[in-house]
């Protein structure tokens, strides 16, 4: 039986996650799953040239064997209709009221043979970017993460970790919480589900990237959404916030790229609200 956006808001609220099945159609998913693929083996050297820029800087992006792409909405037209799927909008409308807008997307695919992530929130609770919400913070949800999953989250390839209910404290281990960042937590899950299913969680919940112990990839597309008077300005490059806050400082970034105005004018009419924030002049 699928969850109901209350039923998912209920468990966000007390377990700081749930997973909503049957967003995107099985007929569908394998036509996006390979899109996400060729999309992340055409930005490889352009990520692998930021990755080792980041590390000649000190900073830690993800795990060995995990590759991302940006700007999804330009490369995979057909995913955007699932972004504005009607539990997903209603859980985030439930916190944040009408106006809720998408602040990230991007593919991630966890190889086989990958390693271990490190425990974090995301951003704006991540206290390596130089632009977050200092912790201790307050218990409130002000932005919510998702993983479309494209192929099965399983134990064996690397379901994502998290830690329930993790969200409802003041810190994440991205800081000095007394938490060993690297180490297994007691209290760990692996999330599981079939593909075409959707993990939406509290930013602030504590995750991280599993080893995918399988022969075959996992695929998925984050997506995450804010409400409309979360400044989201920090994560345009070239903002005078972005430059004040990172740049200038030499700061762990967090821009995103803008999407074409080509690829929003194309955008169906219920995801356009979502994406009008964040269009190319």
């Amino acid at each position: 039986m699928r969850v109901t956006s209350e039923e998912a808001r209920q468990r966000v609220k007390s377990e700081g996650w749930c997973v909503i099945e049957g967003v995107i159609p099985v007929d569908v998913v394998a036509g996006i799953r390979k899109a996400v693929i060729r999309l992340v083996d055409e930005q490889r050297v352009e990520r692998e040239q930021w990755l080792a820029e980041s590390h000649r800087l000190g900073q830690r992006h993800g795990a060995d064997g995990v590759e991302n792409a940006q700007a999804i909405i330009d490369g995979i037209p057909n995913f955007a209709p699932f972004i504005a799927e009607r539990r997903v909008i209603e859980v985030a409308e439930a916190f944040f009221g009408p106006y809720v807008r998408v602040s990230s997307t991007s593919a991630i695919v966890t190889h086989p043979n990958s390693k271990r992530g490190y425990w974090h929130a995301d951003w704006p609770f991540n206290q390596t970017f130089t632009s977050h919400i200092p912790a201790p913070y307050g218990d409130v949800v002000i932005h919510l993460s998702s993983l479309f999953m494209l192929t099965d989250f399983s134990v064996e390839n690397g379901g994502t970790l998290i830690v329930p209910g993790s969200q409802r404290l003041p810190n994440n281990p991205t800081a000095d919480n007394g938490a060993d960042c690297e180490a297994p937590h007691p209290n760990e899950v692996n999330v599981t589900g079939e593909a075409g299913s959707v993990l939406l969680y509290d930013s602030r919940l504590w995750h991280s990237i599993a080893p995918n112990r399988t022969s075959q990839p996992r695929v998925a597309i984050s997506v995450r959404y804010a409400p409309w008077w979360l400044s989201l300005e920090v994560r345009r490059k070239g903002s005078p916030d972005n430059l004040r806050i990172v740049v200038e400082t030499n700061g762990k970034d967090n821009s995103v790229p803008l999407i074409s105005k080509s690829s929003f004018d194309a955008l169906p009419e219920v995801v356009k609200p979502l994406f009008r924030h964040w269009v190319e002049k």
